[in-house]
């Protein structure tokens, strides 16, 4: 029966130390918060924002969040959404890479989309494994196109 009796008592204390120093009048806030940070932005880049550099299209983005905290401890993860909003849009992982018939010829190709980044700016890139120019799967992107970037950091 004493047993029971100190074992009821230390359950008891237990909780009454919980509640106790559960009970703080420190806040989380942006002073005292230590632990991860994301920061999620979506790019709408258009078809007259690509430049060509002689083997892929490409497109610069201004990204201020992106701090030499996160370039060198952080994380960068990157999506494209294709298809029509609310109709038979689906968001893909980057890189994205397709391949797929021209409808005249025949011949397959395959697109790329990716990206990579630097301290204060992330590059978007389209690229077709046939290089030339001229063919109509390889001219600059159509229409929009609509990429989420999700940036990782430990805040210390």
């Amino acid at each position: 029966m004493k047993i029971i009796s100190s074992l009821k008592l230390c359950i008891l204390l237990s909780l009454f130390g919980t509640l106790a120093y559960s009970c703080t009048d420190e806040y989380i806030t942006e002073e005292n918060y230590y632990g991860p940070d994301w920061d999620v932005k979506t790019y709408t880049i258009y078809p007259e924002d690509w430049q060509w550099d002689g083997s892929r299209y490409y497109c610069v983005v201004n990204s201020p969040k992106l701090s030499e905290l996160v370039y060198e401890e952080g994380a960068v993860l990157g999506s494209v959404f294709l298809g029509e909003m609310g109709v038979d849009e689906v968001q893909y992982l980057l890189p994205y890479i397709y391949t797929n018939r021209d409808p005249d010829t025949g011949i397959p190709y395959t697109r790329t989309i990716s990206y990579d980044y630097n301290i204060g700016s992330i590059c978007f890139y389209c690229q077709y494994s046939d290089l030339d120019t001229s063919t109509p799967y390889n001219m600059p992107p159509e229409g929009e196109f609509n990429f989420k970037m999700t940036l990782f950091w430990q805040n210390l």
